[in-house]
């Protein structure tokens, strides 16, 4: 039977998680407002050239007898 004093400690929990969470909610937008806006560019030179890779694939198809 839930009584009346268990009722006052849940509202009690809930009012201090409220605040808690509303004060770091507003510390959070206090401090992302206060940071410089930076503006990230990407340039690119002339393109690359990628080496190539090739090795030639083996056809072994004999099961493996070592462990």
């Amino acid at each position: 039977m839930v009584q009346a004093r268990d009722y006052s400690a849940f509202f009690t929990s809930l009012i201090v998680h409220a605040v808690i969470l509303l004060g770091m909610g507003l510390i959070h937008h206090q401090l992302t407002d206060n940071q410089p806006e930076v503006a990230i560019e990407t340039i690119f030179d002339e393109e690359r050239e990628h080496a190539e890779f090739e090795q030639v694939l083996e056809t072994n198809l004999e099961v493996s007898e070592n462990l």
